[in-house]
């Protein structure tokens, strides 16, 4: 390895020499506590999800937990590969070499090896394998890459049974609230309806502002580069397109896909970005993009496994059914929708609008950590959302409004008959109301909550 990358790799772990890493206070992800969990188990670690969603930052929180718990530094190691010139695989095998060979105080012992962005290299899931099984079996590996090249290079086949992955999303809003300083609780999933009234009580002094922060949620999304920076609706925007969508689109899937035309993959974003949380019908999308069903298809797999868009299936309990079913198609954060469609600050003062990017951050919510359908029946009545968890289903309609009618809970109740179903929830604007096997609750108060144990 030359001088140079010797050098790097020495600058890239400050703690070596008692330094701690230059950076901004770090803020929890909800996420790490599940992946710390895992740093005493064989399994090397894998941290997927969209470009900066803060994948990076958790590796940082890591190396300083490790130290905290008396590993000493130079048995943690962290390197990124990101923008690195050289994709030749040899260039991993030396860095390991020269941190095994002349920085690990016990080579015998445990080290901890934070690799970030490794997808940049070259086999690079071979060369772990070969450490994993046979140099250094008490090696914990930890890494970060894209997800997209994660399928292409099918290293979880080579990896099977040595690998645990982790999605990093973008913020949750009750995440999106801490960064911005508003620390509030984590909240399970209540019990009885007088829980939701005394939680929405205790947090009414501080009402005003989570409302105003929901707004400002929905229009910027939860990259946490733009809430920690404060950045205004318009950088925001330019951040999100530059460092998520084109970097994504324009870096990673072309350049690990066979992609013809970059552009039409961006159209396909955006005009799906217009109708996120709606139906999507594949041959519409194609005959208004002139092109063929199946390159549409192909274009739209990329972008799901990019992380940029996911969709939803209508709910029945046959499997081949819903396959076959109409989709609906959602869009991975709020931000990016705002950021892709071009849309105004003022989107918000639009119900229509405002429904559709209020939907998809409910939907995007409750996918962090169950499954999500909608449901459609024969007369083609429509609920937003169906959430299943192990044991249970918790059926959602979004009226982002003041005021309910009677008529805006008849789907949902329809559903919850047929399924015989004991709680459903309507997501308001702001009404709180009880109606018995139904809960009304302000979108914003439901997304603070835990509804695992539904």
């Amino acid at each position: 390895m030359e001088i140079a990358d010797e050098r790097l790799a020495v600058s890239s772990n400050p703690h070596w020499k008692g330094m701690e890493h230059i950076q901004e206070k770090i803020f929890d992800r909800d996420i790490q506590k599940e992946v710390f969990e895992y740093l005493n188990t064989k399994q090397i670690l894998c941290l997927l999800g969209p470009r900066r969603t803060g994948k990076t930052t958790i590796l940082r929180s890591l190396i300083s937990k490790l130290l905290g718990d008396g590993i000493p530094p130079k048995q943690i190691f962290y390197f990124s590969f990101d923008e690195l010139m050289s994709a030749d695989h040899t260039f991993l095998d030396e860095l390991l070499s020269f941190y095994f060979e002349r920085i690990a105080e016990d080579k015998e012992g445990k080290c901890y090896i934070l690799l970030d962005e490794i997808h940049n290299i070259d086999f690079w899931q071979t060369i772990l394998k070969r450490h994993y099984d046979t140099l250094h079996p008490k090696t914990k590996f930890i890494v970060t890459g894209s997800s997209s090249v994660w399928v292409k290079r099918k290293s979880r086949e080579s990896l099977a049974g040595r690998a645990q992955d982790f999605i990093v999303y973008p913020l949750s809003f009750r995440e999106f609230l801490t960064f911005s300083g508003l620390e509030i609780p984590h909240t399970i999933n209540p019990e009885k309806f007088t829980d939701l009234e005394k939680l929405r009580k205790s947090l009414l002094m501080f009402e005003e502002e989570i409302v105003r922060r929901f707004d400002e949620y929905l229009l910027k999304g939860g990259f946490p580069e733009v809430v920690t920076e404060n950045m205004s609706f318009e950088r925001a925007q330019s951040y999100i397109w530059s460092q998520v969508v084109e970097k994504t689109v324009l870096r990673d899937l072309t350049l690990y896909f066979p992609v013809e035309n970059p552009k039409v993959i961006i159209e396909i974003l955006r005009m799906l970005s217009w109708q996120s949380s709606g139906l999507f019908e594949l041959k519409n999308l194609a005959s208004t993009l002139n092109l063929n069903a199946a390159t549409v298809s192909k274009y739209l797999s990329y972008l799901e496994i990019g992380y940029l868009l996911s969709f939803s299936y209508n709910y029945t309990k046959s499997r081949v059914k819903q396959v076959r079913s109409l989709k609906k198609v959602y869009v991975t954060d709020t931000g990016l929708i705002t950021s892709i469609a071009r849309l105004s600050e003022d989107t918000l003062a639009h119900p229509d609008e405002t429904g559709r990017i209020v939907e998809t951050s409910v939907r995007n919510h409750f996918s962090r950590e169950a499954e999500c359908y909608f449901w459609r029946d024969e007369h083609k009545n429509e609920l937003d959302l169906v959430v299943r968890f192990s044991k249970s289903l918790l059926p959602i309609e979004v009226k982002y409004v003041d005021k309910l009618a009677k008529s805006d809970m008849k789907t949902l109740a329809s559903f919850m008959n047929k399924y015989s179903i004991k709680r459903g929830i309507v997501a308001t604007k702001s009404v709180l109301e009880d109606y018995g096997d139904i809960w009304a609750i302000p979108a914003w108060l439901l997304m603070l909550m835990d509804w695992r144990w539904s």
